[in-house]
């Protein structure tokens, strides 16, 4: 089964005593299937197939296969099943979201990306990766007061409420990144340039409200030593000496409440704009459309502890990778350095 250790995982403590006796010397670094940021070790910390890399899973399942049952299930601590970490908030919200590269298809249309073409500046074709097949999930949470605060106070057609600044912002800064490209990231505090979020009430029926979300952000950064990347690797070749990076996005969405149930019962919307910048170790200066689509999930308070999903991967940046305020922004309100970061 797929297991990332320490990245908002549940982890108990013999769960990680078995991590740091497995990977503390880093012998693991040619475990990895060719190609792929994957790792194959079995549960009793040995390798599943000799000292070459594989190319495929095939030969790692195969191998697999072959074990002595002492190496495939091998016994486990008793009494070792208590889980900790890191939850949704009581009562709050989850959204789960989904990042795509996008490709033109007719007149403002778009299909799922294939691929990539990075032979501006004299780069190499264009490159397809397993990186495509699939959306880049994670999660955004709301507090119980946060996703309250959306609903109008007395709510009438036609009535207009800005979304509160700590939630715009931070959709903005850790939802409306191109993580196909960057495998996560995050906009810093000062490269939010422009933007906005209105919920407009369109329809009051049956105690239920509804209403439209729309808006607009424009995010920039100038690449530097945070943002390393090695474009002449990649063949390129007279880049400008200021590499920006940005995202001009456009966001429209519908949110439901209903007031017999005293929840949110939609949460459905889209991002979709335009991406500049760092395409791993090559550099995109032609607009690469990209989207994020937004959907509420409504089993993650219902299901056990240990199977809910980790953290975002934005509440576990600004926490690790705070660097002194100079890093990721803090997740609760990244308009602000000196937010709560946990």
């Amino acid at each position: 089964m797929p297991w990332g250790f320490g990245w908002g995982t549940r982890d108990s403590s013999g769960e990680k005593g078995w991590y740091e006796r497995t990977f503390g010397d880093a012998k693991f670094a040619n475990w990895m299937i060719e190609s792929k940021q994957w790792y194959f070790i079995t549960a009793a910390g040995t390798r599943p197939r000799g000292t070459n890399r594989p190319e495929k899973l095939e030969e790692i399942l195969d191998a697999f296969s072959r074990l002595p049952e002492a190496e495939r299930k091998p016994n486990l601590p008793q009494g070792d099943v208590k889980r900790g970490g890191v939850f949704a908030p009581p009562g709050g919200l989850v959204i789960s979201t989904y990042c795509r590269a996008l490709a033109p298809k007719g007149a403002g249309e778009f299909t799922q990306a294939r691929g990539v073409d990075l032979t501006e500046f004299g780069g190499k074709q264009e490159v397809t990766s397993d990186y495509f097949r699939e959306p880049q999930r994670q999660d955004l949470w709301l507090t119980e007061e946060e996703w309250k605060s959306l609903i109008p106070s007395g709510a009438s057609k036609g009535a207009v409420l800005e979304v509160p600044r700590p939630i715009s912002r931070r959709i903005f800064h850790y939802y409306l990144e191109n993580n196909v490209a960057t495998c996560g990231s995050w906009w810093y505090t000062g490269d939010f340039r422009e933007g906005e979020l209105k919920l407009t009430v369109e329809e009051v029926a049956s105690g239920v409200v509804r209403m439209r979300l729309d808006g607009s952000a424009l995010m920039s950064h100038i690449l530097g030593d945070e943002f390393s990347f090695y474009p002449e690797q990649q063949g390129q070749k007279g880049l400008p000496k200021r590499c920006e990076r940005s995202a001009d996005m456009r966001i429209v969405g519908k949110v439901e409440y209903d007031s017999k149930k005293k929840a949110i019962t939609r949460f459905d919307a889209v991002a979709l704009g335009d991406y500049r910048g760092n395409w791993y170790n090559s550099f995109k200066a032609e607009p690469l459309p990209f989207g994020v689509a937004f959907e509420l999930d409504p089993q993650e308070y219902t299901l056990p502890l240990e199977r809910r999903r980790p953290l975002p991967f934005g509440l576990f940046a600004s926490y690790h990778f705070a660097n002194g305020g100079q890093g990721a922004p803090p997740y609760w309100d990244p308009s602000d350095p000196n937010a709560k970061r946990n």
